[in-house]
Formats: C-alpha cells, sequence, structure tokens
C-alpha cells in the first residue's frame, strides 16, 4: 500500500484504522467486515476513500481422523471444529468420487463449535475425504484439508 494509505473497517458507524505500520490487517473473529481503503491528503493530492465493501469472513474447518488406517467392519470416527462458532449450522462429509466431491454424510455444530462423524467401511481401499460448511448470508464455503481413509 502506498505511503499513508490506510484500511479501515466499519463498527459501530465508524470508522477505525486496522492496518499496522507494515500494512498488514491483522486477523480478528468476526462474522462480516465493511472494509474501505483511504488516502490522507497532501500538498500534491485531494483526500479520497474507496466505497465501503461487505466482505465474508470464510468458515474455518478442521477435520482429523481418530485412526485414519482401519479394517473393514471397523467404526471410523472423523470429527472437527468450525469457526466462527454458530451452533447448528450444517456440516458436510464429502468422499472424492470419480473427479468429484460427492456429500455423503452431514451433521450440524454443537455450540462448542464441534463435529463428529462415525461411520463403517465393508470395502478395502483407501478413500479421500474432507469436510464442507456451505455459505451462508455471513459466511463464505469453507472446508476442512483433504484426508485418505485407508481401509484393509
Amino acid at each position: 500500500m502506498a505511503s499513508g494509505g490506510h484500511g479501515q473497517v466499519a463498527d459501530r458507524c465508524e470508522w477505525d484504522d486496522i492496518l499496522d505500520r507494515d500494512g498488514v490487517a491483522p486477523l480478528f473473529a468476526r462474522i462480516e467486515w465493511f472494509l474501505r481503503l483511504s488516502a490522507p491528503s497532501s500538498w500534491a493530492y485531494l483526500s479520497s476513500a474507496s466505497r465501503a465493501v461487505m466482505t465474508l469472513v470464510r468458515w474455518r474447518v478442521s477435520a482429523s481422523f481418530a485412526d485414519a488406517t482401519v479394517t473393514r467392519g471397523a467404526t471410523v470416527r472423523l470429527a472437527g471444529k468450525v469457526a466462527p462458532v454458530r451452533a447448528g449450522t450444517a456440516v458436510h462429509r464429502q468422499r472424492y468420487i470419480n473427479g468429484a466431491w460427492t456429500t455423503v454424510a452431514s451433521t450440524t455444530v454443537r455450540s462448542d463449535g464441534g463435529y463428529t462423524f462415525s461411520f463403517t467401511w465393508k470395502t478395502a481401499g483407501t478413500y479421500t475425504y474432507r469436510v464442507a460448511v456451505p455459505g451462508t448470508s455471513l459466511n463464505a464455503t469453507g472446508s476442512s484439508a483433504t484426508l485418505k481413509l485407508s481401509v484393509s
């Protein structure tokens, strides 16, 4: 960012500077942001500010298997957390099938931000999973890193 520029966020109808002296905005756990850029006036330029733009915070999704290598018929436990926490939000367990992510089960986020899936596999093989949380009017779609499950 040019020297003297500002990144600003709207909070309670006032604009607050959010950039540090290196021009970096810290991350906050907020639902959404209204952002604008502004530049102060100088002897050569008039001050200016961009229009405010609403941005959505992407869901942050973690996921891990209790055991990523199981035998056929064993119960598999896939658990993780979603942030920002909003109890009741839909969470989808997805498997990569024929080049596309396919939802195979759904659950909801608990009040602590956690979720759990339990299932069994009867066919040996290696399977690729992720957990996805769909976008809402307040948050952009988010997904976990991909996970491999080996069934022998």
